[in-house]
């Protein structure tokens, strides 16, 4: 390069006139790039192919041809591209660009097909386990309560037959409750008219090939593919507890007691005779509200201790506000593997309180579950934080759920939960005006997603809650006294079209006003 000047000179002239970089296109005078990555991302993109030359051939002829048509390929497709007018930056718009909308996809209340905007539960459960160590022992005789569904997504059933799977599926569930004497295994019910619907069609439950006729012997092809219909899964769980109950799998229990909840019906299953069990006869449809039934049952009938195995945060949560109501100490099992921790849920209740344990169970549900959509940048700390520091607030959420019906006042004091949640320090309490305060805040340089729902979206919201909280709050009871959102539909937050979709909001879009002067000005035009 010292001698370039003599020795080319010409060389060195273009380099001196800005000649070792080169500018694409026109419409970016700032966006010169150098001269080999020009050639990479020209010629030799243009012409590449997958695996260098070894993707098309390793013939020397051919290797060399390849090379010496290069640019004239290279030619062809930029010429191409032109006429299609492919690739030419002043005909996309950057709201167009794959980045924009993928970031235009996560910020919103619900995701753009309509589906609930998600939330990490995990984050919840991670802080409340920091209060208390993990328990050491547990005391004996002991009843350990399972989900069944969890464990059966866990195993693995490809190339089984549904017999072999059920004392598969059997033999690990004494494996979990190998330290107890009674084991629950508690299955959800899968029902066609379902607030779980819209989860479920997110999660895919209504494809795959649906199995009418279980047989014993039929091999399983597909075991992910067959879990993922809601169908399938509801008469696998019925094979599986017909199976357990014949004798040659009953031989296996020695002196343990199964109980196995499928349905309505639970039935109870010793190594001599199987019956059913009217006590825990119930109409629950989740297994995580029909499990805090078996362990309230476990202790009545003496157990000096209640395991529950489920990783969930929704049990953690159901489990620390009925602790107070089941009259032995309550265990969670969590963890997989070699990582199995016992978080005590009595001491955590104890530690947290009896007001915060009964108040987060509305405060989870209307930050967002399975059911309902969370708030968009609004994660679960900052509300526990919230609910934590404010008695007022506690109060609030304990009431959320106590009646299937949402009381104004009850919306109102919600209203000033939202608005402390979005602007800490803002004193007003109407989320309409909340709204309009933040938006002048960022001189209106804001996404809408950043800003919290309108007054219509939120008490819609609310009634979606209020109303999950309600079934959660009716875990203790065998029989709910409102069978589903359809018994009151003319004031239902779902849309009651059979699928029991979430409405978003009731009122108009946009003003009245505004849609006339639209519609004037387009019939002028």
């Amino acid at each position: 390069m010292s001698r370039l000047p003599t020795d080319h000179p010409e060389v060195h002239q273009q380099f001196m006139q800005g000649g070792f970089s080169v500018q694409l296109g026109s419409q970016n005078p700032f966006g010169r790039i150098p001269v080999d990555q020009t050639i990479e991302e020209t010629v030799n993109r243009d012409t590449q192919t997958a695996g260098s030359t070894k993707g098309f051939s390793l013939k020397r002829a051919a290797v060399e041809r390849y090379y010496l048509t290069s640019e004239y390929r290279s030619n062809y497709l930029k010429q191409l591209r032109r006429m299609v007018g492919h690739g030419m930056s002043h005909l996309s718009h950057p709201d167009l660009q794959m980045p924009r909308i993928t970031r235009d996809e996560a910020d919103a209340l619900a995701n753009g097909d309509g589906t609930l905007r998600k939330t990490n539960k995990a984050v919840l459960a991670r802080e409340l386990e920091k209060q208390v160590l993990p328990a050491e022992t547990i005391p004996g005789p002991s009843a350990t309560i399972i989900d069944g569904m969890s464990l059966v997504q866990k195993m693995k059933g490809n190339d089984q037959t549904f017999s072999q799977h059920a004392a598969s599926a059997l033999t690990q569930i004494l494996h979990e409750g190998a330290r107890s004497q009674r084991i629950d295994v508690v299955f959800d019910v899968y029902q066609e008219d379902s607030i779980k619907n819209a989860e479920r069609a997110n999660r895919g439950c209504t494809t795959g090939i649906q199995f009418r006729n279980i047989s014993p012997g039929h091999r399983i092809q597909q075991w992910r593919k067959f879990l993922s219909s809601s169908a399938n899964k509801a008469n696998l769980i019925r094979f599986l507890v017909a199976e357990w109950k014949t004798p040659k799998l009953r031989e296996r229990l020695n002196e343990k007691q199964l109980y196995v909840a499928s349905e309505e019906s639970c039935l109870h299953i010793t190594k001599d005779q199987w019956a059913e069990v009217a006590g825990l006869q119930s109409n629950q449809e989740e297994a995580d509200t029909r499990m805090i039934l078996h362990a309230a049952h476990a202790a009545e009938e003496g157990y000096s201790a209640v395991v529950v195995t489920a990783d969930d945060t929704d049990v953690l949560l159901l489990c620390l506000a009925f602790s107070a109501d089941i009259s032995c100490p309550l265990f969670q099992n969590c963890g997989m593997k070699n990582r199995v921790r016992y978080l005590d849920i009595t001491k955590l209740h104890q530690a947290l309180g009896d007001c915060v344990c009964n108040a987060v169970i509305g405060m989870h549900a209307y930050t967002g579950c399975d059911t309902l959509s969370a708030f968009t940048g609004r994660g679960k700390l900052r509300a526990l934080k919230l609910i934590m520091r404010s008695e007022h607030f506690q109060e609030v959420f304990r009431k959320l759920g106590q009646s299937w019906e949402l009381s104004m006042d009850l919306f109102k004091k919600l209203q000033a939960f939202t608005c402390k949640l979005y602007t800490a320090t803002t004193t007003t309490e109407d989320i309409n005006t909340a709204r309009h305060q933040l938006f002048c805040a960022q001189c209106g340089e804001l996404e809408s997603s950043q800003l919290p729902p309108c007054k219509d979206c939120l008490f819609m919201h609310a009634m979606h809650a209020n109303y999950q909280a309600g079934i959660w709050r009716a875990s203790l009871q065998q029989h709910l006294g409102m069978a589903g959102p359809e018994m009151t539909m003319a004031s239902s937050p779902w849309n009651g079209c059979g699928d029991l979709q979430p409405l978003r909001q009731c009122c108009s879009c946009c003003p009245a006003t505004a849609a006339v002067d639209a519609s004037s000005r387009n019939a002028s035009a």
